[in-house]
């Protein structure tokens, strides 16, 4: 319930923790996500791998592919990447949101393939970068692709349950469940929408269906997504815990159904 409380309603705490946590946030990363080309090189730099040899691959992809422009802010920024912590991820990339919005339909495009090129050559994308990008390109598909155009949703639970199953059985699996299995924590997720079922097996369900998945679920009625957002909150908090990284990935999803919440604040869940 507390959740359900937060969204579109954010209380003097998450406003004073957003604050900070954009105080906390480099000066010099905030100045690119302000403008076009610097936006591209941080959405760029938070899907490198973190290590070499990928991130020597993926380096130098940007030099052949990337716009001259986007790959000297990629250059400027890249040493400071530590400095980002998961934390900092989504608020970063929602404040280069909107400077992408300024690309042209060109620009666009290179952008969104280039992206695909890194992810093709990382091959370790985890559950939380995975959402990041996805966000990225849910909301500016919306801005560049006239048929992605979206209208109020009318689906139902029982209509997306295989939606739900793949996004729960994924949630389950890659969030920390130190005193609970992952079986466990699907369930406690699914009877908190009613439904039964046993988990998927996530190592068979790709990046593609998850996608689809998601995609299913920003077009459940409006008033069933605070709910499916509750279902998350139960399966991640199934071992009485919930983790910074974890946190994230919530908002994310969340972000991403058109259910926007804010930070989480500990002790606020």
């Amino acid at each position: 319930d507390a959740l359900l409380n937060q969204i579109g309603n954010p209380s003097p705490m998450h406003l004073a923790y957003a604050e900070d946590l954009l105080a906390r946030l480099p000066s010099v990363w905030i100045e690119a996500a302000r403008e076009p080309s610097g936006a591209r090189a941080v959405v760029y730099l938070l899907a490198m791998a973190p290590e070499d040899p990928t991130r020597r691959r993926q380096f130098s992809l940007l030099q052949d592919a990337a716009d001259v422009g986007v790959q000297a802010e990629v250059e400027r920024l890249a040493g400071g990447i530590d400095e980002i912590a998961a934390e900092m991820r989504l608020p970063l990339l929602e404040i280069c949101l909107g400077s992408l919005r300024q690309l042209s339909g060109k620009q666009y495009k290179l952008f969104k393939a280039n992206f695909a090129l890194l992810i093709e050559l990382d091959k370790k994308v985890n559950l939380l970068e995975w959402s990041m990008q996805k966000l990225v390109f849910h909301h500016l598909d919306d801005v560049f692709e006239a048929n992605r155009r979206r209208s109020l949703g009318k689906g139902t639970l029982q209509q997306n349950k295989g939606s739900i199953e793949i996004l729960l059985s994924i949630i389950a699996r890659a969030t920390s469940q130190e005193d609970s299995t992952p079986e466990e924590a699907f369930r406690v997720g699914a009877e908190a929408l009613g439904l039964n079922g046993e988990p998927l097996d996530a190592a068979g369900i790709s990046f593609e269906q998850l996608n689809g998945a998601l995609d299913n679920l920003t077009k459940l009625k409006p008033l069933l997504k605070p709910r499916l957002l509750k279902a998350c909150v139960a399966t991640i908090q199934n071992d009485k815990a919930i983790k910074p990284l974890e946190c994230e990935l919530l908002r994310a999803v969340a972000a991403i159904i058109d259910c926007p919440v804010p930070p989480f604040v500990a002790n606020t869940l």
